[in-house]
């Protein structure tokens, strides 16, 4: 926040929630693809 200001970056500011809830939604995803299809370990 405040050092977006200070650098100038106020349209960047305003994206900031936008990117959270993405990326809270692509790790939920990544999540609950690992608990439903384990990955293959390599022996």
């Amino acid at each position: 926040g405040y050092s977006a200001a200070k650098l100038g970056e106020k349209d960047v500011m305003y994206w900031y929630p936008v990117i959270e809830i993405i990326l809270i939604f692509t790790q939920l995803n990544v999540f609950f693809t690992n608990l439903f299809s384990k990955p293959v370990h390599w022996k």
